[in-house]
């Protein structure tokens, strides 16, 4: 089913990720083949945990959530235990 408003053009999609995984408000890791790449981010509107991207990674991309005030440098080896990803 179409969100509310969906017939009239009056819905934007948007893609969010949770507020948690944002650092320093300008930036994300995110994981490619098991690697942690420093992502830049441009923030939108918030709504309770989650937070809209204006610029960043693409729907779909598995984000850093635990553990991301540890990461230092692209290119450190990450373990995967759950699934987030900006959506």
């Amino acid at each position: 089913d179409a969100p509310p408003g969906a017939e009239r053009g009056q819905v934007s999609v948007k893609r969010c990720v949770p507020r948690r995984a944002v650092q320093a408000g300008d930036y994300l890791w995110v994981v490619e083949e098991g690697v942690a790449k420093r992502q830049p981010v441009k923030l939108g509107q918030s709504a309770g945990d989650w937070v809209e991207l204006i610029e960043g990674p693409e729907v779909g991309k598995q984000v850093v959530l635990e553990g991301a005030g540890q990461l230092e440098e692209d290119g450190q080896r990450v373990e995967v235990e759950g699934e987030a990803k900006a959506k």
